[in-house]
């Protein structure tokens, strides 16, 4: 009795692995400069489907949106000082980038987020 054929895809695929809230660093640019949110989401199959959603802190209400670029790369260069939830979306699923995010005058804030599952292994 034949099992068929069976084919292994090693890869870094959309997996239900384990989700990591993100790490936040923050860096002094200038006193006048206006605050900058970049970063980068990780181990995702095709990050130009991921959707960065940051909220108001504490709300639901939506500040503004980004996809991520092929690399995973965003970047909100134009978010008025406050405090900020940041979500991000792919494949219909929604993961607490960070619930508290403080963005300063003179301040760029980096955030580095993803699946801790980078390498997946699929049957087809």
């Amino acid at each position: 009795m034949s099992l068929g054929l069976i084919a292994l895809q090693i890869g870094p695929v959309a997996c239900e692995g384990e989700w990591i809230p993100g790490q936040v660093t923050q860096e002094r640019v200038g006193e006048d400069a206006p605050p900058r949110l970049y970063g980068l989401v990780q181990g995702a199959f095709s990050l130009s489907n991921v959707l960065i959603v940051v909220r108001k802190a504490g709300t639901a209400e939506v500040i503004a949106t980004k996809r991520a670029d092929e690399l995973g790369e965003f970047e909100f260069p134009d978010l008025p000082p406050g405090d900020y939830a940041v979500d991000v979306s792919h494949n219909g699923r929604t993961h607490l980038g960070t619930e508290r995010l403080s963005l300063q005058q003179g301040f760029e804030v980096e955030l580095t987020t993803g699946w801790g599952t980078g390498l997946c292994v699929t049957a087809r």
